[in-house]
């Protein structure tokens, strides 16, 4: 009769939170209270009332009760209800930070706030929170987004924004965007970043295709839609579709005779004599993009002629055209092994040696040389830099930075600048360059917090363990910033645990917007050893860190 009578309260406490009347649930949860004073049950209903009513300090005072009577991950249901209640407080906040946090924790989940929080913020005035959101709406598939995704196909202004979306869309393979995505590759106006990322979308939507449907495309009078069929032909391996490939290296657009050749290289289609003088001859091609495409090629079917061009574009005048060849014969292997040796002995723009040293360490050529001189290009490289694949994706060349302030992105062109660095100290950690613990150090000493907040979180991509060690010894440098900073960039990697005290330690005395940076890197990290200390900031005085916080302790608890 006793469980009976309490079901009963639980039951009228659960009819009022479903019709959100939450002034009648608390009275039932104080009613059943007369009778069953110590229910925990009951207590565990009034926090959650409590905390849906925008209640959550006071269910706060309700949590640490049950502290003392469970273990936290046995009311880990409970505690993310408390932080959701926090965090729902700022459904109506204009506040940035608050909007981010409510981004990145609803992507931790499969609830359906997340999904409401994500379609509310995909059509947020701020491009930047549209644009994380559309990132983050890939991971959910759900139709409700995808449908918001394919509006926004129509209707965003912001290239930056907009160019997220097509990739969305294409990651999902989402075929009734397909003329849609067709549309922006044909259109004049497009720019080359949105055709290229539009065509890999369309791409990743085909898994097959008919030769009627195919022959359309490499037909087609728009030079978008041939880059397709290029494309396609790489994306499902045909290479019995080499000799009709091989039409478009006559074609009058420059991007198709690209695409056409890269093809053609990618699918290891064997040429007949007739290609094989073609390609020779388009390494004079009046366009460099193509000139050098075309000499990357003949390294594989004519070699003394691809050497010849790529050497002269390397000692050329230019460099730009420069750093494209030295990049194009850093990722032809063994066949530009010998050249890449050579070759850089001879030049002396630090941009193109860098080049053709990341070629040394991929062909394992010279390694600790071609180490040295990527050590000495950062140490002295003031200038911002970057990976440009504007001329061909198959080439990344590191080259002065040209990247453009967003006004929706703060500190963008600094961002891009130390994502391309920390790349380039991984590969010094992958390496075991000696070096490279003092790299890593200055980078760390010198670089803007929030920056490296955004950027580090793309470390790491392989190698882990080797910059993961160095990072471990830098969390006992003497230096504050440097030991503050080897914390954050370990945990938003999701390196190590050993971060978690270190970043706890520096907390107190950080500014607001390091505490930001340092709660953002405890959720990325979501280790379990990081609850009490975020449970604890629930109390926080100061709204928005007990918002971040709330965010933090999500997604520590979905992991």
């Amino acid at each position: 009769m006793f469980g009976e009578e309490e079901d009963y309260y639980l039951k009228r406490v659960g009819s009022h939170l479903h019709i959100r009347d939450y002034r009648g649930a608390i009275k039932e949860c104080q009613s059943g209270f007369e009778s069953f004073s110590d229910s925990e049950r009951l207590k565990q209903a009034e926090l959650r009332v409590l905390s849906e009513a925008g209640m959550d300090r006071e269910a706060l005072d309700i949590w640490k009760n049950f502290q003392k009577t469970g273990t936290e991950r046995d009311l880990f249901p409970l505690l993310e209800t408390l932080a959701w209640g926090v965090l729902e407080k700022g459904d109506e906040s204009s506040h940035f930070f608050v909007n981010v946090a409510r981004a990145v924790s609803a992507a931790y989940t499969q609830d359906v706030r997340a999904v409401n929080i994500l379609l509310s913020q995909m059509r947020s005035s701020n491009a930047f929170l549209r644009g994380m959101a559309v990132y983050f709406s890939t991971q959910y598939r759900d139709r409700i987004l995808i449908e918001e995704l394919k509006t926004m196909l129509k209707t965003e202004k912001v290239w930056h924004v907009k160019l997220s979306v097509i990739q969305a869309l294409g990651s999902i393979g989402e075929k009734d965007a397909a003329e849609a995505l067709q549309e922006i590759v044909v259109r004049s106006s497009t720019t080359y970043e949105e055709k290229g990322v539009a065509i890999q979308g369309l791409v990743n939507i085909y898994d097959t295709i008919n030769e009627e449907e195919f022959d359309r495309l490499l037909k087609n009078k728009r030079a978008g839609l041939r880059r397709l069929a290029c494309e396609i032909v790489t994306h499902l391996d045909l290479n019995e579709k080499a000799v009709q490939i091989a039409g478009l290296l006559d074609d009058h657009c420059p991007d198709v005779r690209i695409s056409a050749l890269n093809t053609l290289g990618l699918i290891d289609a064997e040429m007949s004599e007739d290609v094989t003088g073609k390609i020779i001859q388009m390494t004079q091609d009046p366009d460099p993009h193509v000139s050098i495409t075309a000499a990357f090629l003949c390294l594989r079917v004519a070699p003394e002629k691809g050497k010849k061009v790529l050497t002269e574009w390397i000692l050329g005048p230019k460099q730009q055209y420069q750093c494209i060849a030295a990049s194009a014969l850093a990722v032809s292997g063994e066949s530009g092994k010998k050249l890449t040796k050579k070759l850089i002995k001879k030049v002396k723009d630090p941009y193109v040696r860098a080049n053709l040293a990341l070629g040394m360490i991929s062909q394992q050529v010279n390694v600790q040389k071609a180490c040295q001189i990527l050590f000495q290009f950062l140490d002295t490289t003031q200038d911002k830099i970057m990976w440009d694949g504007r001329g061909n994706a198959l080439f990344m060349p590191l080259m002065p930075s040209e990247v453009r302030h967003i006004a929706q992105i703060p500190q963008y062109p600094a961002m891009v600048d130390h994502l391309t660095r920390l790349e380039l100290l991984n590969t010094l950690a992958i390496m075991q360059h000696p070096k490279a613990e003092d790299a890593i150090r200055k980078f760390l000493k010198e670089t803007i917090h929030g920056v490296t907040f955004a950027a580090s979180t793309m470390l790491l991509q392989e190698g882990q363990k080797e910059i993961i060690d160095i990072l471990k010894m830098l969390l006992k440098e003497e230096n504050h910033t440097v030991r503050m900073q080897a914390a954050l960039v370990l945990a938003l990697s999701g390196g190590d645990k050993e971060a978690i005290s270190v970043l706890k330690e520096c907390y107190p005395k950080a500014d607001r917007e390091m505490k930001i940076n340092i709660l953002g890197a405890l959720g990325h990290l979501g280790a379990e050893e990081a609850i009490p200390f975020l449970i604890e900031l629930l109390d926080d005085p100061f709204e928005l860190l007990r918002l971040i916080a709330a965010s933090a302790l999500i997604q520590c608890v979905y992991h």
